[in-house]
């Protein structure tokens, strides 16, 4: 995959600004892709909002799924946590992910579920599009199965 490049937009379908990350300016927060995120925002709130994976949790899913996972300390982390809620975010091919754990009430959650935020705009890999968040279908294997 490409790695990132210095300059990420993200873009709200019917906004009237584009939100741009730059990696030496973040400060340009976009209201438009803020108020278009809230359907998505609400949606994220109806589950925990808290979606942090840990180190061997990142380790499995990236073993499992080729993306790019976004270090805590970048700087376009802070405004996805704003948009979508805090989780660990994956640059994919197809755009920005998370994983959704699959929890039965009263276990640990032992798969999750890759969930598509946003898709790439541009052939360059550097302006993503939001929409409501999409399943995409791949299913993580967070647990180590013994036999």
């Amino acid at each position: 995959m490409t790695s990132l490049t210095p300059r990420l937009q993200l873009q709200c379908p019917n906004s009237a600004r584009i939100g741009v990350f730059s990696l030496n300016n973040l400060e340009e927060l976009a209201q438009g892709a803020l108020a278009n995120a809230e359907e998505a925002r609400s949606h994220a709130n109806d589950r925990e909002q808290f979606m942090k994976l840990s180190e061997v949790q990142i380790s499995r899913t990236l073993s499992q799924f080729r993306a790019q996972v976004l270090a805590e300390d970048h700087p376009a982390v802070a405004q996805f946590c704003e948009l979508f809620g805090h989780h660990t975010f994956f640059l994919h091919a197809r755009g920005l992910h998370v994983l959704e754990l699959l929890e039965v009430p009263g276990m640990e959650a032992q798969d999750g579920e890759v969930i598509r935020l946003a898709e790439w705009s541009d052939a360059d890999f550097t302006k993503l599009t939001t929409h409501q968040p999409e399943p995409t279908g791949v299913v993580i294997r967070l647990k180590e199965v013994l036999h």
